[in-house]
């Protein structure tokens, strides 16, 4: 097997990686999911934002009312929105916000 340079060498066990795309953040590339919550009110999405930063999750900015959230640490999809989930619920029980909506 030839190395053409544009990704890891491969190897027997695990084949080449395809290139990341420019302009998309790494960690985003390496998930198959991504999960979309609404939450109109700024103040309370950025209350929202560091608290699921505190606990490990990825957020982008999608537009004026809704974010993009990651769970880094998910074994799979599954696993990640199960423990988004978790993460709403528990916010949800010290912000109550009738409003907050999963998107995906």
């Amino acid at each position: 097997m030839v190395w053409d340079g544009g990704c890891r060498q491969p190897g027997p066990e695990i084949g080449c990686d395809p290139p990341l795309r420019v302009g998309v953040p790494a960690i985003i590339q390496a998930r198959p999911f991504d999960v979309r919550v609404r939450l109109p009110d700024p103040a309370l999405r950025a209350e929202l934002r560091d608290f699921l930063h505190r606990w490990g999750c990825v957020t982008y900015d999608v537009n004026d009312d809704a974010i993009e959230v990651v769970v880094p640490d998910a074994a799979d999809e599954r696993q990640g929105r199960r423990e988004l989930r978790l993460y709403l619920e528990t916010w949800r029980a010290h912000h109550p916000a009738p409003e907050l909506e999963l998107l995906d």
